[in-house]
């Protein structure tokens, strides 16, 4: 909306689909994005930039269903994914977390439209409606785009809960709503 003409890195295309992550610094508001094969505009599009736009990952990689990363027991540092593939019903589903009596468990996720935060205060995640207390919000290492998120120790009040919605939401903007599982 300021008139600045960036070209962004792209990070997959497909004939369906053009992946590319929005260049730091642009401003914040409407922008127009071309697609250009050598000198030629092949599409054009409309997107609204912002500061946040806070996205969890999915198992299945279509922003429903399972979230996807990792559940450490600290006491025993073992890591245990959020996800399991049940090849019967060919699909991801979730692999139940154990909050046994004298646990205390940490939880990962992967994200995106996080990094630009403006504080750590203003990350909040909930867990079947539990608020669990976010520890890290940013980039993961090199990966363009992804950004981790560390929250815990999970509440034993989540044990036997089964299925639950996990969201998070930053600068008031929530993500999607994805699942974990607690036994």
């Amino acid at each position: 909306n300021t008139g600045t003409i960036r070209q962004a890195p792209l990070l997959m295309v497909s004939p369906g689909q053009v992946n590319f992550q929005v260049p730091s610094g642009t401003a914040a508001g409407e922008a127009v994005v071309n697609l250009s094969r050598g000198s030629q505009t092949i599409a054009t599009g409309y997107l609204r930039v912002g500061s946040v736009a806070p996205a969890l990952f999915s198992a299945n990689g279509n922003g429903q269903g399972v979230a996807l990363g990792t559940a450490t027991m600290a006491t025993s540092g073992t890591t245990i994914p959020l996800e399991t593939f049940d090849s019967t019903q060919q699909a991801w589903v979730p692999a139940p977390i154990d909050l046994g009596a004298d646990s205390i468990v940490t939880l990962t996720l992967y994200a995106t439209g996080v990094r630009g935060r403006s504080s750590l205060d203003n990350v909040k995640l909930t867990i079947g409606g539990t608020p669990v207390a976010v520890t890290f919000a940013g980039p993961l290492g090199q990966l363009a785009g992804v950004d981790e998120i560390d929250a815990g120790p999970l509440p034993h009040s989540l044990s036997g809960r089964g299925p639950v919605p996990v969201v998070l939401t930053v600068d008031g903007k929530v993500s999607n709503s994805l699942t974990a599982q607690f036994k």
